[in-house]
């Protein structure tokens, strides 16, 4: 029994999670760079939208390595293990797993639902069923060429103008434009799945960039999604105090465009440098937060002692 937990830990692949949680890293960072983040009510708010984004990526993992397998479809093994094409998690189980993973996120999205009313609501519902439904049919996102518009909207600026959002109580089209830096990573790291799997994708029919227009038009598309991913963020409602950022993630996104570029790409290192630079961007964005916030509200580090 743990070490079926232990492979459906895997199967949840945790280091994808970055994706859902620097959309609403980067809608805190806006609403701090506003003075719109109060303590300790916002700081409640924004822990529960991360662990909901976070598991709402890991239903999208789960439902796509689940119904990929009982379509008998990419079940070869690649650079990661698969449970199910394994036999390592017996089906049943994963589903199960899998369902009370939903239910889970539904009772952690309630919450933000009385907090931010019928918008958080109309977000909230479809961005579960169409993570669930991603590969279920071949109606789904990822056989139609949806897959990366639905990764760019709900890991960008949907995210993050709805993360704003429950912070403050408003819209403002900067907390839209911040999401498409997220947005445009989100593509990026399922780029190099689709580079990786592109021989499966079309024996599949699977429908997106990669088996639309080839591999080398893909890997020019991927190069240009990790330059234009940071310096979106110089025109598109960056806070100021963030703006070290964007020299980091060009420094970070030459160094993946030259492991592209290699005659042999190892395609499991680069998608681990590419979660590297969403990380990168992530926990410099928490750090120059704090500081904010501590110079926001300079109790926290010398509370007034009356």
């Amino acid at each position: 029994m743990i070490k079926a937990f232990y492979y459906l830990f895997l199967a949840c692949r945790p280091l994808t999670l970055v994706v859902a949680t620097l959309p609403v890293i980067l809608g805190m960072a806006l609403a701090v760079s506003q003075n719109l983040f109060d303590l300790p009510a916002d700081l409640l708010i924004s822990i529960n939208t991360l662990v909901v984004a976070s598991l709402i990526q890991i239903i999208s993992n789960l439902a796509n390595d689940y119904f990929d397998f009982k379509q008998g479809s990419d079940q070869k093994l690649t650079n990661r293990l698969k449970v199910l094409p394994a036999k390592l998690v017996p089906p049943k189980f994963f589903l199960v797993f899998l369902l009370n993973i939903c239910f889970l996120t539904i009772i952690l999205a309630v919450p933000l639902i009385l907090i931010g009313g019928k918008p958080i609501l109309f977000i909230g519902i479809p961005a579960i069923i169409f993570a669930f439904l991603y590969s279920a049919t071949k109606f789904s996102l990822a056989n139609n060429y949806l897959s990366e518009l639905f990764i760019f909207l709900y890991f960008g600026p949907i995210a993050t103008a709805g993360t704003f959002y429950l912070l403050t109580t408003f819209w403002t089209l900067p907390a839209l434009g911040i999401g498409i830096c997220s947005g445009l990573l989100g593509i990026a790291l399922l780029q190099v799945n689709n580079l990786r799997d592109y021989q499966s994708d079309l024996l599949n029919g699977r429908k997106n960039l990669v088996t639309k227009f080839g591999q080398e038009t893909g890997l020019v598309i991927l190069r240009s999604l990790y330059l234009i991913a940071p310096i979106s963020l110089l025109f598109l409602g960056m806070p100021k105090y963030l703006i070290c950022i964007i020299p980091l993630g060009l420094i970070y996104a030459f160094y993946l465009i030259t492991l592209t570029k290699r005659a042999s790409i190892n395609f499991k290192l680069l998608f681990l440098n590419t979660i590297g630079l969403i990380f990168l961007l992530e926990i410099t964005g928490l750090v120059l937060m704090g500081l904010e916030l501590i110079h926001n509200y300079p109790n926290l580090i010398n509370p007034v002692i009356r």
